[in-house]
């Protein structure tokens, strides 16, 4: 299922990422889309678009 894809992917940035993501979100002082702007892509990931992630609805 694609949402799994999806879920299994943010799960292991979550794990990855997570704890220097928060620290740069205190540091921006809660603004996240300074920080999404730091760190988002520009691309797509092209083995979750293979898996379909972008066809299906996501909670």
């Amino acid at each position: 299922m694609p949402q799994i894809e999806l879920d299994k992917a943010l799960k292991v940035m979550q794990e990855q990422f997570g704890n220097t993501l928060f620290t740069a979100l205190r540091a921006y002082k809660g603004d996240i889309g300074a920080v999404w702007e730091k760190i988002v892509g520009r691309k797509h990931n092209r083995a979750l678009v293979d898996a379909g992630v972008l066809l299906v609805d996501h909670d």
